[in-house]
C-alpha cells in the first residue's frame, strides 16, 4: 500500500463521516419541522398551540398544480383564503388529509372563501402516486417558492388571508401543527363575519 493508497482511504473516511454527519444533521431538521405539528395532534395528551394572530401583508403569488393548471392570488381577490402546507413524510400533515378534504367539499361552489392544499418538498412524480393512492380529488399545488415568503418553517402549517378589500389583502392567522377541521371553520367564519378588509 502506497502513501496515496493510505491518503485516499483517510480521505475516503473523512468524506464518509461528514455524509453521515450531514444525513443526521438532515433528518434531526426534518424532526423538528414537525414539532409543533405533534404538539396539537390529539394522541399528544392534549396541549393545544393557538392559532397566532398575523396581520401583515400578503405577498403576491403564483402557483401550478400537479396539471400546470396556473393560479395568482389577483385571482382570489374578494376571498378569505385557507393555504395549507403540508408534505408526504409529515405523518401529523397526512393525518389531517380527510377532514381537509370533508373542508373542500363543504366549501367547494363558495364565492367567499377557498382552500389551497400547498405540497412542499415533494418530487411531483412521487406526490401525483401519493394523490392517486390517497383518493385527493382537490388540486394540490407547489408551495415551496411561497415557504420564505410566508414564513413557514414547519408542517403542517395553515395561514388564513383575507383577499377582500383593496390592495394586496392581509395574512390574518398562523397555525403550526395539526388542528382540527372545527377550529379551522370557526377561523374562517370569523373572519368572513367581519367587514372586508379588516
Amino acid at each position: 500500500m502506497t502513501i496515496a493508497d493510505i491518503r485516499l482511504q483517510r480521505s475516503s473516511g473523512s468524506v464518509r463521516r461528514a455524509l453521515l454527519v450531514g444525513l443526521g444533521i438532515g433528518l434531526f431538521v426534518l424532526g423538528l419541522q414537525c414539532v409543533a405539528a405533534t404538539e396539537t395532534d390529539p394522541g399528544s395528551r392534549g396541549r393545544i398551540v393557538a392559532w397566532e394572530a398575523v396581520d401583515e401583508a400578503a405577498q403576491p403569488f403564483t402557483l401550478e398544480d400537479l396539471n400546470a393548471r396556473i393560479l395568482t392570488s389577483r385571482e382570489l381577490a374578494g376571498k378569505v383564503v385557507l393555504l395549507d402546507f403540508w408534505a408526504t413524510w409529515c405523518v401529523p400533515c397526512v393525518r389531517e388529509l380527510p377532514e381537509l378534504a370533508q373542508y373542500a367539499q363543504r366549501i367547494r361552489g363558495r364565492e367567499d372563501v377557498i382552500f389551497l392544499s400547498l405540497n412542499v418538498t415533494d418530487e411531483r412524480s412521487s406526490l401525483r402516486t401519493f394523490v392517486r393512492e390517497h383518493g385527493i380529488t382537490y388540486p394540490v399545488f407547489s408551495g415551496d417558492e411561497l415557504l420564505d415568503p410566508f414564513g413557514v418553517f414547519a408542517f403542517p402549517t395553515k395561514l388564513i388571508l383575507d383577499l377582500r378589500g383593496d390592495g394586496p389583502g392581509t395574512v390574518r392567522f398562523r397555525h403550526f401543527g395539526f388542528t382540527s377541521l372545527d377550529a379551522i371553520e370557526s377561523q374562517v367564519e370569523a373572519i368572513l363575519t367581519e367587514r372586508a378588509g379588516h
